[in-house]
């Protein structure tokens, strides 16, 4: 696979040198996670009129539940298609420097499309880790950190 994800930041960084301000992620496997309890939890936010499931980057939020202090850092990406009243969202989240003494960084890719209800729903989710300890050290990948 080997996907480089590159993140400008200086700070929990792999491959960086003191003196450049990049961060190098290399994406090596990742696990497909069901989308189904995820989707349950946005239908029925629907069903009560909740605003969150309107907009994709608050759908990732809250399935995520990201908060600004849990890494040092945190790139989140989106793309939509098509750009003017899109159908269709990506949204890649990327963390490192967790507060965990297993897990160092995860990757997550969400693939969402705009339904009758207005609301958005998963149609795919990817999930890779960065381990602080075992094979994935170096490498973003599909298994669980020990």
């Amino acid at each position: 696979m080997g996907i480089y994800l590159l993140s400008l930041n200086s700070c929990a960084c792999i491959n960086t040198r003191q003196a450049e301000n990049f961060t190098v992620l290399i994406l090596d496997s990742y696990r497909l996670e069901n989308i189904a309890p995820s989707n349950e939890k946005i239908e029925e936010a629907v069903k009560k009129g909740e605003a969150w499931p309107r907009d994709p980057i608050l759908i990732t939020m809250n399935l995520l539940m990201i908060s600004n202090d849990e890494a040092r850092l945190l790139v989140m990406s989106k793309e939509s298609s098509p750009a003017e009243n899109p159908d269709r969202t990506e949204v890649t989240v990327i963390r490192d420097g967790l507060l965990d003494d297993s897990v160092r960084g995860d990757w997550h890719y969400f693939e969402l499309r705009k339904m009758n209800d207005q609301g958005w729903r998963f149609t795919e989710i990817r999930r890779a880790f960065l381990c602080r300890r075992g094979i994935q050290t170096e490498k973003l990948g599909k298994e669980f950190c020990p």
